[in-house]
């Protein structure tokens, strides 16, 4: 059975001194503002005091006992006061440098001893209870308040008391008596109530510290949060504007980082192998500077960049969908990762790490999975994205395929299509006599056909060419009437061929227009042919011509069978055929797209207004001024996007 593999952090220091100060750096921000020492119960500046107030003791006993000998021209009273002051400040300086040299958090009873010992044997010697260095046992007392729990400061109390009574009844000269006892017993009484006082004071002061610290922590915490919620913020914002899977990824491993005070940020998508078994198909990781991932863990395990999971975490979050925080043994390493999901089938995970720093808290998780669901959904569209732009794309490819396919057929149509044309022609410029009327006929049916295969192969290649963007206009000042009287001249013949009656009404002086002559001429011929096929026998057709704002408006009207209003947008799409009265569709579809194509490259817009059984009419409309280009190439796209 193999040993299950751990879920750990492969990262290794890649930059020392960087790394050092970013600890050195977090030590001291932990430490700031705070006037406590590490380890001591007692307060860095209370305990200067008591050091202050133990010389300050010292020297006003020695003016005091100098005041007292009365005679200070006595060198022995003198001498006497300097060694009792002496053997005080020795004892103090002694206390002082073993205090600071045995540190310990809850301090230390046998050194407090021994300074309660040294100043007994110093009140004893220098006139016991009416010595000037008295007021130095309460400031043991009241520092040993300070220094230690209450019952410890009950306890070295009660021996300092002891200590003091001995002093006093063996040591000093003093005779005993009623007074004196109660004058020692009075003493050692107020001992313990400054005890009692420093307690409380103490407790008070230890709770407000204790309010104080966690202040401090909700305060800190409060103001990670703050930062770490407005990075992310800063972050959703860039996120949303990208639509890129890869650079969505990467955007959110390098910001995360900082944005959470992490050492290195991985995410990862997984896949199946060939035996159905969770892999890291993709992975993106963010490393502090501080650090570099390493690139191949030899111990095994999935690695996704920095972090390393074993097959039972990446199960957990990936197909169960559950969180996963992780505190290694030695307390040096904090994993947290999220699952990613955004359909049934595929999934991932979003991972902070941390090294030599605090685990994750609930918080942590929080902000991660918020930012992990948002992520979700990002990642969701990037793929959705993905998928229309290569649809777009083969459609593109299609459109295309479909372009190069009719130009090219209209081009190898064109060959025989002039062969026949031609040969045609050559057959009915033969003598009347040589032909039968049956062969005539048969000869004008061919020539017939002909023309209109000429023209829908004119048209195709006219589409093809919109289509891929290559059609040119070469724009000159036109004479828009003569364009409609030329184009009345040639659709006439069918209109009389059908008894049509043709009505023209053009201003004698109608403004010109910028434009390609023979690309405006096909827009009408087209409109009017189209008029002249829909229209019965004996029916009427309109061209009618103005000037309205700037603009030049053409109607061409009929008395036809009309439009369907469903159909009246639909007509001018590319292969679109209208019914007939009898519902059956004519025309190849082409000639209204070709017509609005060419209208909307000159600036104008074409329109139809119908109703069914009353006749249609067909409106264009071009700018009077339009800017001269040598050439103007459009594709049939963009002109209708």
């Amino acid at each position: 059975m193999q040993p299950r593999i751990k879920t750990r952090i492969a990262l290794k220091p890649a930059n020392i001194s960087a790394r050092l100060g970013r600890l050195a750096g977090k030590h001291t921000a932990n430490e700031a503002g705070s006037s406590f020492q590490s380890g001591d119960n007692i307060p860095f500046t209370v305990e200067r005091v008591f050091v202050i107030l133990r010389w300050l003791v010292v020297g006003l006993g020695l003016l005091l006992q100098l005041y007292l000998a009365g005679d200070v021209k006595n060198p022995e009273n003198m001498w006497r006061a300097f060694q009792f002051t002496a053997l005080v400040a020795i004892g103090n300086g002694v206390f002082i440098l073993l205090r600071y040299h045995y540190r310990q958090p809850n301090g230390n009873i046998p050194i407090s001893l021994f300074d309660a010992a040294v100043t007994c044997l110093a009140i004893g010697i220098s006139g016991g209870i009416y010595s000037p260095f008295l007021v130095l046992i309460y400031l043991i007392v009241v520092e040993a308040s300070f220094d230690f729990n209450s019952s410890n400061a009950m306890t070295l109390t009660a021996g300092v008391g002891a200590m003091f009574i001995a002093a006093t009844m063996f040591i000093s000269h003093i005779i005993w008596n009623e007074l004196h006892l109660t004058i020692v017993i009075s003493e050692v009484m107020a001992m313990f109530v400054f005890v009692s006082v420093g307690s409380s004071m103490t407790r008070a002061l230890q709770q407000q510290r204790e309010v104080a610290r966690r202040e401090k922590a909700l305060s800190a915490q409060l103001n990670h949060q703050v930062k770490a919620l407005s990075a992310l913020n800063r972050l959703s914002e860039r996120l949303n504007a990208s639509l890129e899977l890869e650079e969505l990824m990467q955007k959110t491993v390098e910001s995360l980082p900082q944005a959470l005070d992490v050492d290195a940020c991985v995410a990862f998508l997984t896949g199946r192998d060939q035996f159905q078994q969770l892999t890291i198909s993709a992975s993106w990781s963010g490393v502090d500077a501080a650090y570099e991932p390493l690139p191949n863990d030899s111990r095994g395990g999935i690695q996704a960049g920095a972090l390393v999971l074993s097959n039972a975490d990446l199960e957990t979050v990936v197909i169960e969908g559950k969180p996963l925080r992780i505190v290694q043994d030695n307390g040096q390493e904090a994993i947290l990762v999220v699952p990613l999901h955004w359909d049934d089938r595929d999934g991932g995970g979003l991972s902070i790490l941390r090294q030599n720093g605090p685990a994750f808290e609930e918080s942590d998780q929080e902000l991660l999975g918020a930012l992990g669901r948002q992520m979700s959904l990002l990642i969701k569209n990037a793929y959705l994205y993905e998928l229309e732009r290569q649809n777009v794309q083969r459609l593109q490819e299609l459109e295309q395929l479909k372009s190069d396919f009719l130009s090219v057929v209209s081009h190898e149509l064109r060959t025989p299509l002039t062969s026949i044309k031609a040969s045609t022609i050559l057959l009915l410029s033969q003598p009347p006599e040589e032909l039968s009327a049956t062969q005539s006929t048969l000869i004008k049916n061919v020539e017939r056909n002909t023309d209109r295969l000429n023209s829908l192969v004119n048209d195709l290649l006219d589409m093809a060419k919109l289509q891929n963007g290559r059609l040119k206009l070469s724009l000159h000042s036109v004479n828009f009437s003569e364009v409609l009287q030329d184009v009345v001249a040639t659709i006439r013949p069918l209109t009389d061929r059908k008894n049509q009656t043709l009505l023209v009404e053009i201003p004698p002086k109608l403004a010109t227009v910028s434009g390609d002559r023979r690309r405006l001429e096909q827009v009408v011929t087209n409109l009017l042919s189209n008029a002249n096929r829909y229209t019965q026998n004996g029916g009427t057709i309109k061209l009618e011509a103005r000037e309205e704002s700037q603009n030049i408006v053409v109607c061409v009207s009929d008395n036809g069978p009309g439009i369907a209003e469903k159909e009246q947008e639909k007509i001018f799409e590319r292969f679109y055929r209208a019914h007939n009265t009898q519902g059956s569709k004519i025309g190849t579809g082409l000639g209204l797209s070709i017509a609005r194509s060419l209208v909307e490259l000159h600036g104008g817009r074409i329109w139809v207004e119908s109703t069914p059984g009353e006749g249609s009419a067909f409106y264009f409309n071009l700018p009077v001024t339009v800017p001269i280009t040598s050439t103007k190439k459009r594709s049939l796209t963009a002109v209708r996007d």
